[in-house]
């Protein structure tokens, strides 16, 4: 079964971003990039409290699109993930994977990406979800850069959810905190994903997308989730089980340029109603925007010592184009990789 595209770039990478990388200092000369079938890389040690191997996130970064072709500006975030992790497994799904993955895999949700003709959004969104709790790993989309080795981190969870900027969640969705699958990561078999999955199941054909595959419908079982194993509740999951909600900072530190756009579009709805009774995130919501339209929407976009990647925000699963160069990723990999080294030498 041809389960999955990988990417080309063993002696590009491993030999021109790899070297050069080396003499910089960014990571060991010794690094070498494993691409699946030819060796899987895991923690060797563990720190103490960390998980054993068998229940920790294995070293694999799994990327997807609806084909080979990707936009040419977004290349440099998949080589971003190849320089900040030498050794781990890197894994391309297209939409003609999903079916073999699935029929092999899952057969008993074949009928489900039949409805949705096995690709578009929610397909990808589905299959996401279904390639951590088979292989796991970490989820990323293409429009995620790497700022730094998730090595250490996910030593120590089972299951990572990402959540969203609360300038988002706010003035978007009206609420104080909502969870992301622009980057996710897990343990194989947690068994977080089959809530996920009989979810999307039950859901009807034409749902929309955010309440269907999307964050909201994953923000709905994290909460049911922690609300019946969190550590708060009468039977807390054991560690092996447990799910991490990571703070915007980690993954998201940046909110979205359109912010503009929806606080314009928020404040309109608000004037609105002004009799209407405003609710708490409705409030904070304005507020959110005051404060945004004060300092002229520029965000500071110093890192924290927490973040791991900074989301770009360049809503491909809305405009796939945008009029912008498509490439095959192989080329766009390599034409990223060749800057990135010339980059290094310093010409």
């Amino acid at each position: 079964m041809r389960s999955l595209h990988i990417v080309r770039i063993v002696g590009f990478i491993a030999g021109v971003i790899a070297t050069y990388a080396a003499l910089s200092g960014l990571f060991l000369p010794n690094s070498k990039l494993h691409i699946p079938g030819l060796g899987h890389a895991s923690a060797s040690s563990h720190k103490a409290g960390s998980l054993p191997s068998n229940h920790s996130i294995p070293h694999i970064v799994h990327m997807t699109w609806k084909n080979k072709n990707i936009r040419k500006d977004l290349a440099p975030n998949v080589v971003s993930w190849i320089k900040n992790h030498p050794h781990w497994q890197l894994r391309f799904w297209t939409d003609a994977d999903v079916k073999p993955f699935i029929e092999e895999h899952y057969p008993q949700y074949m009928g489900m990406f039949e409805k949705w003709k096995w690709g578009g959004v929610k397909t990808a969104d589905a299959l996401r979800c279904f390639l951590l709790h088979h292989f796991g790993g970490v989820y990323a989309d293409l429009d995620m850069e790497s700022v730094r080795s998730m090595d250490e981190f996910v030593r120590d969870h089972p299951l990572v959810i990402s959540t969203e900027p609360s300038e988002h969640t706010l003035v978007i969705f009206g609420k104080k905190r909502l969870s992301s699958n622009a980057l996710m990561a897990s343990r194989p078999g947690h068994p977080f994903w089959p809530l996920v999955f009989e979810s999307m199941k039950a859901q009807k054909k034409d749902a929309p997308v955010l309440k269907a595959t999307g964050p909201v419908m994953i923000d709905n079982w994290v909460i049911d989730y922690l609300e019946k194993h969190g550590p708060a509740s009468a039977s807390p999951a054991q560690p092996k089980d447990r799910l991490y909600l990571a703070p915007p900072a980690m993954f998201h530190p940046h909110y979205d340029p359109a912010m503009d756009y929806h606080c314009k579009r928020f404040m309109q709805q608000q004037q609105m109603n002004p009799k209407a009774v405003k609710t708490t995130e409705a409030t904070m919501g304005m507020e959110v925007c005051k404060r945004l339209r004060k300092e002229n929407f520029k965000q500071d976009k110093t890192l924290g010592r927490d973040t791991y990647s900074i989301h770009h925000w360049s809503h491909q699963w809305i405009c796939p184009t945008c009029n912008r160069v498509e490439v095959p990723i192989d080329d766009a990999i390599k034409e990223a990789a060749a800057a990135a080294r010339k980059s290094l030498l310093g010409h």
